[in-house]
């Protein structure tokens, strides 16, 4: 267990290098086999493991020697005509003919994607059986078709695997795990490791033992975060005001292209502009769609990846981000596990993750490996309850914008804290207008945000609720002080916003909180008798009367908030961690699911 952006795929694949001794078996059958929950990682740790089982090689080729190298006798000559470890890539959505060639070539190393399909998701959130909705994947799938035989296993891998023991794999995983040697070294890695996950240990470890790093830290040190309380029907022209003038994305007619020597095209930009990297995290693919078009529209240089794209295409989105092609990449959940991207800046939450776990996984794609980045999160009235569970999960406190005694020029102040503000309204209303004069010229585009909204409110039915104490100080947090505080660095970075606007939002806030204290019926009621007296009598009996219920409202508010915090329940976003001493007594029991079928 260490958090992101720790090295934590060198850390077995490097080990799985060295066990198979860099080169391919000529017996036939895979020595490893890699599960992780992505394509995109998928694809990432077979291109590091080609690289690094090249390197290894390359140095005992060349009179290099390697601390533990196998003996091979001395014979140069051997050693240099034996063939680099194979590598296969299996992947769901891709042709199964081109996947049966590849198992044929006797691979070295399998790297297996395990998927759902969208009615197996539909079914799993509404409580099908398990026997129905155990889908097991590819490789099971191969296992089967082919009567693949796994007894020459010796080193399994599971990345990130609080993600592959989620979403019903389990069964699969277990089914596959029965076929696999009693012999085989098993590895579990991951940024985090819920108490559910200890449970696996019963299906599949001997005597485990839990390795942890970065204890105190769930991400790192570099990170600095910033949290923008926005409305729903104006998160695309904050998404605009936020990359124009805060992360200062050029557009695409300041990306040069040049042609290299042998036809390729590659991207030359200013050295400064790979800081502007920004990955975009949405809700669903739909939210991809209309962003994708809106920033195209807007001038910037755009990518996309979401789960139902083609892989090819998904490939292809990808290398484009990557070379500096494009700039902004739009992705839904599909790349918050384990995507390594180089200097990659931002990280933009356009829709507020469920639960501080993904939260990490998220943010985790930027500051990594040393390098500094942010995370941009936008947070709608209904989110603030999360973000106070993340409060409590990361352990960092919540302020507001306006709160004294902090240093906001200071970009430490964003490590160390959660801050909370709201962009200038002045800035938001322009780019409202300019989306509005979009919406003329491209009819399209009011179409894509239609069926948008109505995937927002899907996705918001299906999402799982903070705590019951999150949502009282949700409330206070949304009060006047909170909601009218610009975020500093909006200040710091020129995203707009003075000194002087402060006070103005302050005077506002005064007088939005003004409360006469007598209605309209008791102006003018001094004078004896009349319709006028009667009506201002009746007014304070009335008033009196609401106090009294108003303090009876709060008795029982407090009364209600002593009990609830006694039953509190652990939510989604506050997964209790496990520990080693849970996991080596739960390790010494085995179970196994029986497979209902795929």
């Amino acid at each position: 267990m260490a958090r992101t952006g720790s090295g934590k795929s060198l850390a077995f694949l490097v080990p799985l290098v060295h066990r198979l001794g860099g080169r391919h078996s000529s017996t036939f059958g895979a020595r490893s086999l890699i599960l992780v929950p992505t394509r995109e990682l998928a694809v990432q740790i077979l291109r590091v493991g080609k690289e690094l089982a090249r390197g290894f090689w390359r140095g005992r080729a060349s009179g290099g020697e390697h601390a533990g190298d196998r003996d091979d006798g001395g014979d140069d000559h051997h050693l240099k005509q034996r063939e680099n470890l194979r590598w296969g890539l299996v992947v769901g959505g891709e042709g199964m003919d081109e996947q049966f060639d590849m198992i044929a070539n006797n691979p070295d190393v399998y790297a297996f994607f395990f998927f759902l399909s969208i009615l197996q998701v539909y079914k799993l959130t509404h409580n099908v059986p398990s026997r129905i909705i155990a889908t097991p994947g590819r490789l099971l799938h191969l296992i089967v078709e082919m009567n693949l035989d796994l007894k020459s296993i010796q080193y399994v891998v599971f990345d990130e695997a609080d993600r592959l023991f989620e979403m019903g794999f389990q069964i699969s995983l277990s089914e596959i795990l029965k076929r696999l040697p009693s012999s085989r070294q098993t590895v579990l890695f991951s940024a985090t490791l819920p108490k559910s996950l200890v449970e696996f240990a019963k299906a599949g470890l001997k005597d485990p033992k839990l390795v942890r790093l970065d204890v105190e830290s769930k991400i790192g040190d570099d990170l600095r975060m910033a949290f923008f309380t926005v409305r729903q029907a104006e998160k695309d022209a904050c998404l605009l005001a936020l990359l124009r003038d805060v992360i200062k994305v050029p557009l695409a007619d300041e990306i040069k292209i040049e042609t290299t020597s042998k036809g390729k095209t590659k991207s030359q930009t200013d050295p400064l502009l790979p800081a502007h990297q920004t990955l975009i995290f949405t809700a669903t693919k739909h939210h991809v769609e209309y962003l994708l078009n809106l920033l195209t529209l807007s001038g910037y240089a755009a990518s996309h990846i979401y789960g139902t794209l083609d892989q090819s295409a998904r490939t292809h989105q990808m290398e484009l981000f990557r070379s500096g092609r494009t700039n902004i990449l739009v992705v839904t959940d599909v790349a918050a596990r384990g995507i390594d991207i180089p200097v990659l800046g931002n990280v933009v939450n356009y829709d507020f993750p469920q639960g501080a776990r993904i939260f990490v996984h998220r943010v985790g794609r930027t500051a990594r490996a040393g390098r500094k980045g942010w995370a941009w999160s936008f947070v709608g009235r209904k989110e603030v309850p999360d973000v106070v569970d993340l409060e409590g999960f990361l352990g960092r406190k919540l302020v507001n914008g306006l709160e004294g005694g902090w240093d906001y020029e200071n970009e430490r102040v964003y490590t160390e804290c959660l801050v909370l503000g709201t962009f200038p309204r002045e800035k938001i209303d322009e780019d409202v207008e300019y989306i509005r004069s979009l919406d003329k010229v491209h009819g399209s585009l009011d179409t894509l945000r239609q069926v948008m909204c109505r995937a927002q409110g899907m996705y918001e039915r299906s999402k799982g609720k903070a705590s019951n104490g999150s949502y009282k100080r949700a409330k206070e947090i949304m009060g006047e002080e909170w909601k009218d505080a610009v975020h500093p660095v909006l200040m710091v970075r020129g995203g707009g916003g003075t000194h002087e606007e402060e006070n103005r939002k302050k005077l506002l806030s005064v007088v939005r909180s003004f409360k006469p204290k007598e209605t309209v019926f008791e102006v003018g009621s001094g004078s004896k008798g009349g319709l006028g007296s009667d009506i201002a009598k009746l007014m304070k009996e009335r008033r009196k009367t609401l106090q009294k219920s108003v303090q009876r409202r709060l008795a029982l508010a407090q009364t209600r908030s002593v009990r609830d915090e006694d039953e509190d329940e652990v939510k989604d976003g506050d997964v209790e961690m496990a520990d080693e001493d849970e996991i080596v007594v739960r390790g010494t029991f085995f179970f196994f699911f029986a497979w209902g079928g795929y």
